[in-house]
C-alpha cells in the first residue's frame, strides 16, 4: 500500500476511522479502514494500493466487458440507459452534441443516445475487450484508453458522462480536472455514484457498500464540494433510491455540473497565465458493471415511493436518473436546484464558491455499521453450522462477501472444496487455498452448494437449476 492517502474531496489528512474492512486474499490487498475527514466530513477508505495499482486491476477486470453474456448488458442495465438519456436530453442543445462517456464498458449507453439521434458519440475503457464488443453490439466506437492518456487529448465535448466512476478513484480530483479540461466552455459532466447518506436504507449483503473496488463514500455535499474545488458549477442534483436486483436496493446521488462559460474561461485563463501547476498523476477509470443478461430497452419500472419530507413542493417527482455501474433496476429521486428543461442558466462565476462542509456522512455511516452488525449476526449459525457437519461444499461466489466472511468468521473452517465464480477473471485461480471453478466446471458434482452473494441469489440459484440441471441442495447464505 502507498503513503497515507489526503481526502479525496479536499485534500486534508486528518480523519477519524469508523471501521476496518477485512478482505481474504484481496485482490487489492487485504481490507482499508473506512474514515472520515476531520476537515470537510467526507468519508472515504484509506490504506488503498496506489492509482497505478488500481489502473492495472481495471484493465484486466473481464468481468466489466460481459464475456459471460457475450458483451451484453443486462435489462437492468438498459433501463437505466433510457433514464439517464430521459433526463439529460433536456439539457443539451441539439442532437450535435459531441458526448463522451467515460469507462463506457460496451457502449450501451452511448447506443440509446445513438438510438434517440445523437450521433457524435464516443467511449473509452481501458479494457482491450470493450471496443470491439460495442463495434459488434451496437455500432458504437469506443477506443481503448485511460485517463491519463485523456488528458493528452486535443478533442472537446460538449458532455461528458462519470456514472459508477468516482466511486472506483484514489485520485479523485486530479480525475475530475482531467474530464474537466476535455469539456468546451459551458460544457456538461454528469456523474452519478452510491449516496452515502441512504446506505442504511439499503437491502443488501451487510457491508456490501464497503465492497473490494469502492473507495470513496459520496453525499449530495461532498460530490458539490468536490465539483467546485474542479471550478465546475451545479446545473441540477438528485439523490435517490433504485431496485438493483430483485429484493436488493442502492442508492445513488448525481448531477450535473458545468464548465465556465467562454467568456469567463478567457478571463480567468488571462489572470492565471503565469501559474503552471506541477504534473499530477491522473487515474484510469474503471467500468463497475453487475454480471448482465441479454439486453432489453423495456421502459424503466416505476419509482420506489419516497418518504414525504423528500418530496418537492409540488409532491412530483420528476423522472429518474438511473445509475449503470453498479447498480440497477428502479429508481425514485429527490432533485435538487432543478432548472425549468427548457432554459438554461448562466453561470455567474467561473470559480463556484466553497460547499459547506459535510455533515451527513459520519452519521449516515454510523447508522449503516450498526444496521450491518444486527444482520451480520443472521449469518452466524449457517456458518456454524457448516463448521460443524465438516459437509464437503462448493461456494458460489468469490466477491466481498465472501471474501470478507472468510477472514472475518469461522468459514475458512468449513469443508470448503471450491469455489465458484461466472467472472472469467478470476477463474483458475485460487482463494483461501481452494479453486476457483467455472460454473462448467461444477457439471455433474454433487456437493452441497452455498450462494454467497445476496445481488445475484436468484440468477445463481436459476443457473444452478435451469441451465446446469444440478440437483445439489443449495444454501443461500446472504
Amino acid at each position: 500500500m502507498s503513503e497515507t492517502r489526503p481526502c479525496p474531496v479536499c485534500g486534508g489528512v486528518e480523519r477519524r476511522v469508523l471501521y476496518r474492512q477485512r478482505f481474504r486474499d484481496g485482490p487489492l490487498g487485504d481490507g482499508y479502514d473506512v474514515v472520515v475527514c476531520r476537515q470537510c466530513g467526507a468519508g472515504f477508505a484509506e490504506g488503498i494500493p496506489s492509482q497505478e495499482e488500481l489502473d492495472r486491476y481495471y484493465a484486466g477486470q473481464s468481468k466489466y466487458t460481459y464475456d459471460h453474456a457475450e458483451g451484453a448488458e443486462s435489462p437492468y442495465d438498459f433501463k437505466r440507459f433510457e433514464t439517464i438519456a430521459d433526463q439529460l436530453i433536456p439539457f443539451l442543445p441539439s442532437r450535435e452534441t459531441r458526448i463522451l462517456d467515460v469507462g463506457c464498458a460496451t457502449g450501451g449507453l452511448l447506443s440509446v443516445f445513438k438510438q434517440r439521434g445523437f450521433g457524435n458519440v464516443l467511449g473509452i475503457d481501458p479494457s482491450p475487450a470493450c471496443a470491439p464488443a460495442a463495434r459488434r453490439l451496437h455500432g458504437v466506437e469506443v477506443r481503448t484508453a485511460t485517463l491519463a492518456q485523456l488528458a493528452g487529448w486535443q478533442e472537446s465535448f460538449d458532455l461528458i458522462l462519470l456514472v459508477g466512476v468516482l466511486e472506483h478513484l484514489r485520485d479523485v480530483q486530479p480525475a475530475v480536472r482531467t474530464v474537466a479540461g476535455r469539456l468546451k466552455a459551458g460544457g456538461l459532466l454528469y456523474c452519478a455514484q452510491p449516496d452515502v447518506t441512504a446506505f442504511a436504507d439499503c437491502v443488501n449483503a451487510p457491508y456490501q457498500q464497503f465492497s473490494v473496488e469502492h473507495v470513496n463514500f459520496f453525499s449530495e455535499a461532498s460530490l458539490n464540494r468536490l465539483m467546485a474545488a474542479c471550478g465546475l458549477a451545479p446545473r441540477q442534483t438528485w439523490r435517490w433510491m433504485m431496485e438493483w436486483r430483485e429484493g436488493v436496493t442502492d442508492s445513488v446521488v448525481s448531477g450535473i455540473f458545468a464548465a465556465p462559460p467562454a467568456a469567463e474561461v478567457l478571463s480567468a485563463k488571462s489572470q492565471v497565465s503565469r501559474i503552471r501547476p506541477s504534473p499530477t498523476a491522473v487515474p484510469q477509470v474503471s467500468s463497475s458493471r453487475p454480471s448482465a443478461e441479454a439486453p432489453s430497452l423495456s421502459p424503466s419500472p416505476s419509482p420506489i415511493p419516497l418518504s414525504p419530507h423528500s418530496l418537492p413542493p409540488s409532491g412530483e417527482v420528476p423522472g429518474s436518473i438511473p445509475l449503470r455501474r453498479g447498480f440497477g433496476g428502479q429508481e425514485s429521486q429527490v432533485p435538487r436546484n432543478q432548472p425549468s428543461p427548457t432554459v438554461v442558466p448562466q453561470i455567474s462565476s467561473s470559480v463556484p464558491p466553497p460547499a459547506p462542509p459535510d455533515r451527513e456522512t459520519e452519521p449516515a455511516l454510523q447508522r449503516y455499521l450498526a444496521k450491518c452488525g444486527v444482520e451480520d449476526l443472521k449469518l452466524q449459525p449457517i456458518i456454524e453450522q457448516l463448521v460443524r457437519n465438516q459437509e464437503p461444499v462448493l461456494i458460489w461466489g468469490a466477491g466481498t462477501l465472501t471474501r470478507r466472511l472468510l477472514e472475518s468468521t469461522r468459514l475458512t473452517e468449513a469443508n470448503i472444496v471450491a469455489f465458484v465464480d461466472s467472472n472469467p477473471g478470476i477463474q483458475g485461480r485460487r482463494l483461501a487455498g481452494r479453486d476457483i471453478l467455472s460454473p462448467a466446471q461444477i457439471a455433474g458434482r454433487r456437493e452441497t452448494i452455498v450462494v454467497c452473494s445476496k445481488a445475484f441469489e436468484r440468477e445463481i440459484v436459476e443457473t444452478i437449476r435451469n441451465q446446469l440441471k444440478l440437483p445439489n441442495q443449495v444454501i443461500t447464505l446472504a
